[in-house]
């Protein structure tokens, strides 16, 4: 066994012996040289202020402390501090923002309405609006990699405006548009040749990058709302009436799963092939899962307002986000 030199040895006897009296001290009402405990992480699901009333309809997380929320009236908020805080961030538009997309902490996108497209190079602190050559509702946006990147959408109000889903493999600065058989309301990419589209009750996958697409059936009960793949092989589809499937080999079958709910779900997200939660509407439904989808428990919805997203940062740490500028935070898996 290698010991401490022997002058830091005499040194760690030394402290030792005043550790004690150190500990004594610290626990005096009147010690005001100790640094105040810890105080035991709130469980379960609390409020957070956000300076908006707008509906906050989808959210990413960048760090533990960090992450961004976006919605209607073009309304962005983020915080840097775990939510203690949320600071209104200047969007440059009042259309409505559908989807956030961090590719890492620094890296992110938001497209909404009416052909919005932003970037972020810093965090979510400054948005700058990216130009694209089709103008529609863009509802998701996804990248597999700094230059590797797509956007989609299609007619949501307007009948006139063209369903579409969009390509960049330059980082933005060009894109390719390729018209698609219906409004793609959720999209996931597991890397740059492979994922999956869905609308309505239709559902595409691609294993080219999207040069190509092909058909599968998910069988849902209603309208496809949310894609999320935990790795390469493992997703889910969830949707209306309470619709949630899973796939084991990237999208090429689906097996249904009893969600345990009638209620529209809007958002699922998983960490790994295990752990994950969805959220629901009307009324605002939360549900964790710890065995892939197999069975599922509701936790408490402290505002019972209406969600539009979640994310987790690690198994303990969530955001959900919802109506009226309702943001929710887990410190305990939501439990």
């Amino acid at each position: 066994m290698r010991h401490l030199p022997f002058p830091g040895r005499r040194a760690l006897l030394a402290l030792a012996a005043v550790t004690p009296l150190m500990l004594v001290s610290c626990t005096d009402e009147s010690c005001t040289t100790c640094p105040p405990p810890d105080e035991p992480a709130l469980l379960g699901w609390f409020s957070q202020n956000t300076p908006t009333l707008e509906a906050l309809t989808n959210l990413d997380v960048l760090d533990s402390r960090s992450a961004v929320a976006a919605g209607t009236g073009g309304a962005i908020v983020r915080t840097g501090d775990g939510g203690d805080t949320w600071a209104l961030i200047p969007a440059g538009t009042t259309d409505i923002l559908r989807d956030v997309f961090f590719l890492d902490a620094m890296r992110g996108w938001i497209v909404g309405d009416n052909g919005t497209v932003l970037h972020s190079s810093d965090g979510g602190l400054t948005w700058t609006p990216v130009t694209v050559p089709v103008v529609t509702h863009f509802r998701e946006v996804a990248f597999a990699d700094e230059n590797t990147g797509w956007v989609a959408g299609g007619p949501l109000p307007d009948p006139g405006v063209e369903a579409v889903i969009m390509k960049t493999t330059d980082g933005g600065a060009t894109w390719d548009p390729d018209l698609t058989p219906f409004t793609v309301r959720t999209m996931f990419f597991v890397d740059a040749d492979s994922g999956c589209v869905a609308g309505g009750a239709s559902l595409l996958r691609t294993s080219d990058g999207g040069a190509t697409w092909t058909p599968y059936d998910c069988a849902p009960n209603s309208w496809i709302g949310c894609l999320f793949f935990a790795d390469t092989v493992t997703g889910w589809v969830s949707g209306g009436a309470g619709f949630i499937a899973v796939t084991r080999d990237g999208g090429k079958t689906w097996a249904q799963q009893s969600s345990g709910t009638t209620r529209n779900i809007v958002e699922h997200y998983f960490l790994d092939a295990s752990t994950g939660w969805y959220v629901a509407r009307n009324p605002g439904t939360i549900a964790a899962t710890s065995d892939g989808g197999a069975t599922w428990r509701f936790q408490t919805n402290p505002t019972g307002t209406n969600p539009g997203d979640v994310v987790f940062y690690d198994e303990s740490t969530g955001w959900i986000s919802g109506d009226e500028g309702m943001m929710l935070k887990t410190a305990t898996g939501g439990w």
